[in-house]
Parts: C-alpha cells; structure tokens; sequence
C-alpha cells in the first residue's frame, strides 16, 4: 500500500484489495514533511493514489469490551490503528464477528448403523496429505478448495485440484509422475507457532506443480512451435511466448497441452484475454514513468514499459540463476548417486 512515510515493515498494512487500499491508508499516508528519498521512492514505484474525496475505512483492533453507554472499547495492540482509535466514541448498532471456522466434519460417519459415533470418521481436510487434496489411503474423499494462497485466488487452485483428482479416480496412469511428498514444501507458506491457517500455499508454485503432475506445463520449445504454427495460420503467434513467460500461473496457459488440453481455445486466450492482462503491468508504477510511457510510441509502449520490472524481470534475474546452479547441482549429484533434495534444501532453494 503506497504512501507511507517512515513507517517500519510491522507497521504497514498488508491488503490484496487494490480498491479498498487507498481507503485503507488515507488516514495514515504522509501529506506533508516527506523526506527526499521518500518522494525519489514513490515517483518510481508508488502506485497511483485514488482520490477517495475524504472517505476512509477505519481498522481497529479487537474489541475489548462495551461499556455501559454503548461504546466500544478496544484492546491496545500497540499499532496505528490503536493510536488512531484509542480516543474514537464509537457505539456501534450490529457487531459481526468474522472469526473463521473449523475444517471439521462430525456428521461424516461410518454408514454401519452398529457402529459408535465417529469411530471411523471420514478424513479432514488436515489429514490430505496428498498435494492437501486428498488422503493418501483414501484418495475416494477429496478436499477441493481448501488451500489458502498467499497472493491469489482460490477458485482456479479449486480447478487444478479437481482436476488432478478426477484423474486419480479415473485415470491414473495420466498423472505423469509420482505424487513424491519431497515435492510438496516448495509450495507450502511457513506459518508462526500457533498460527490458526496451516494450510497457506504460494499460488504460483502450488499451480506449477499440479501442473506438471498432470504433464500439463508446456516447456518453452513447445510455447515458440506453438507460436511459430499461430503465426503461419495468420495469427498473432508472437504474443504467446510474451504471455506465457511474463503472465501469472493462470489456467490457460496449462491447457495447451496435457489431459485437459484444448489448445487452439488456450491460444486463442493466450493472446487477447491474457495478453491484455499482462499488458495492464509497466516497468514501474508512478508519475515518473507515466510521462515517458506517453512520450513513447505505441510499439515501445507495448513491448518495453508493459513488463512490470518488478513482477517478471527482476525475479527472473534473481531466481533464474539460481535454479540454473540447481539443476546443475542436481544433475552432478545424481551422476554420483547423491540424494540432495532435502526438505529444507527444496523449500530455501525452489
């Protein structure tokens, strides 16, 4: 959330909402006295701020009580919003507590009417300790959706599932590679002691390695034939591989091959809907990089400032070389029969 001015980490307000963000930090954003490297900062790569014409939504910490009068009294956690707040007379007409639940199914029996309550419970979503979809001693109960991504979304993560599943069930021998628990930590989010979600994953690993269970990650020989043959059907080919290494991890772009392919669809997708998507990214966010994005031509709009330096170049100069070192390592490793794939190796590493 852009427009805080020394502020340290544990003070800022992490919110996925890019619309209810600038409503979020507008009581808290620096207007005035903003030091030198803070305005050098936000010219580069500070979103635009939403005029929200003096609105805001207010946080505030746990209720502590209601007094007498009505009023709210909250509990000092020592952060902004309890700054904000400790001195706000606030009598509120409905209190709604969001407080989750629990992934539990009691009403799941064994269906033996002799048999005691819950003595043969089915599985909970805890006990899917295949890629947490299902049980691995009872793949016939699948757990679909309840993966919590980090940055992402549940609903397509919801699709890969059922889809790995369906094929479990019904064709295994089309899931192309064992279902090894040593490719598991890659994706999985570490957790605090006495975290109440143990079941974060990293949207983008945990889709690549579905992905690749079902054989359905194309390789990028395959994206450039794929799109050298859309380009001889009179077809904007050359966007593919523009998509398909600067785009997230969408759905599409693993159905250009494997069980559930349908590639002329997933091309066609690749290059308008995708690259649309992809396209809405520049190399930096601010004021700065706008002026020269309208100073430039349309071409090195497209082609230059649309990559989001950020999200996709930056990352690949970091984490390209290392998987290089990796698969190097790897690859000398297993000519001496080293097994290096260590649970901690694999999650610092990938």
């Amino acid at each position: 959330m852009g427009g805080f001015s020394g502020l340290t980490i544990s003070q800022v307000f992490f919110n996925k909402s890019s619309k209810s963000a600038p409503y979020i930090s507008a009581p808290y954003r620096a207007t005035r006295h903003r030091s030198i490297i803070d305005r050098v900062r936000s010219s580069l790569i500070q979103s635009p701020i939403v005029d929200t014409k003096g609105k805001v939504i207010d946080l505030a910490p746990w209720p502590d009580f209601i007094d007498e009068n009505g009023i709210l009294h909250f509990t000092n956690n020592g952060r902004l919003e309890w700054e904000r707040m400790k001195d706000e007379k606030i009598k509120p007409d409905v209190i709604v507590f969001c407080t989750g639940y629990k992934q539990e199914f009691p009403f799941f029996t064994d269906s033996d009417p002799d048999t005691p309550y819950q003595t043969h419970p089915y599985p909970s979503a805890s006990d899917a300790d295949v890629r947490n979809i299902w049980k691995s001693d009872d793949p016939t109960v699948a757990f679909i959706g309840f993966v919590r991504p980090s940055l992402g979304a549940i609903p397509p993560l919801s699709e890969f599932q059922a889809q790995l599943w369906i094929l479990k069930l019904v064709a295994p021998a089309r899931i192309s590679q064992p279902l090894l628990p040593r490719d598991e930590p890659h994706y999985r989010l570490h957790h605090p002691k006495g975290s109440r979600i143990h079941y974060g994953v990293d949207h983008e690993s945990y889709a690549y390695q579905l992905a690749l269970d079902m054989d359905a990650a194309p390789g990028i020989v395959e994206v450039l034939g794929r799109s050298w043959g859309m380009t001889m059907r009179g077809k904007q080919g050359w966007k593919l591989p523009i998509t398909w290494a600067l785009g997230a991890n969408y759905n599409t772009k693993f159905r250009l091959r494997g069980p559930w392919k349908s590639p002329e669809f997933a091309e066609d997708m690749m290059v308008s809907e995708v690259w649309t998507m992809v396209m809405r990214r520049r190399l930096f966010f601010g004021k700065f990089w706008d002026a020269i994005m309208t100073a430039s031509s349309q071409f090195s709009n497209h082609l230059l400032f649309s990559d989001h330096f950020m999200l996709s170049i930056l990352p690949m100069a970091i984490f390209g070389p290392l998987n290089i070192l990796a698969f190097l390592y790897a690859g000398i490793a297993g000519l001496f029969g080293i097994e290096w794939r260590t649970a901690t190796a694999y999650t610092t590493i990938f």
